[in-house]
């Protein structure tokens, strides 16, 4: 019995090993495994696994309706939590952790839905490109409030100059748009990374965005022709 079971197992993992090898010699090696990292990063967003189980306890009639106020609900706890963290200045190492990963998770979750997931290339009604332009803006403006956040309180030793609010928040917006701020500047090589670590999350959300608007206007360019 034992050996019948290891024996279906063995042929069930060279059955995927050879499916898994067939799709890379046609495919590409570097594309099999970019779309692995993508799956393993979808799996481990929070906001899928709400998502998941919001369409569990859905009516039939409208699930979307329930899977939109999940991703609402959570956009605005991510909010909460970066704002929670500054006010009582929590710069644990838990604390930076989950800072980290809402930023990751964010990009993550923008790049896919605008870029990689095949949803993104289907024909969408006015309200999903409104709600797409607001996600935009939101991402944008989240990863500055962590950044922020970085920079005047987890690793605000990196840093040298003024880390009261507005001007910490003055300093993630001036870098993220590559414009040079007088008031805080990096004095260790740790600070200076984490400064051009804002500069590539946001050229991935402007790269992002001109990517769909070039594919849009070809498209509609096409139809007219």
């Amino acid at each position: 019995m034992l050996a019948d079971r290891c024996r279906n197992l063995t042929g069930k993992v060279k059955a995927y090993f050879g499916v898994l090898a067939d799709r890379v010699y046609k495919d590409g090696f570097i594309y099999r495994v970019t779309e692995i990292i993508f799956k393993l990063c979808y799996q481990l967003n929070l906001v899928e696994w709400l998502k998941r189980a919001g369409r569990r306890a859905a009516p039939q009639r409208n699930p979307e309706l329930y899977t939109l106020a999940i991703i609402d609900a959570y956009a605005i706890l991510k909010w909460a939590a970066v704002i929670f963290l500054w006010v009582f200045r929590e710069r644990t190492r838990v604390s930076v952790a989950v800072a980290w990963y809402l930023l990751v998770s964010t990009l993550f979750t923008y790049i896919y839905y605008h870029l990689w997931d095949e949803s993104a290339y289907s024909p969408l009604r006015l309200f999903a490109i409104r709600r797409r332009i607001i996600n935009a803006i939101q991402a944008f403006a989240f990863s500055n409030l962590v950044y922020g956040y970085f920079y005047g309180i987890a690793y605000c030793g990196e840093f040298q100059g003024n880390n009261a609010l507005l001007d910490v928040l003055a300093f993630s917006v001036a870098n993220s748009l590559t414009v040079n701020y007088g008031g805080i500047s990096p004095n260790t090589t740790a600070g200076r990374v984490l400064a051009t670590s804002q500069l590539a999350v946001t050229f991935g959300l402007v790269a992002t965005i001109i990517a769909k608007t070039l594919g849009s206007s070809r498209d509609e360019t096409s139809e007219t022709l």
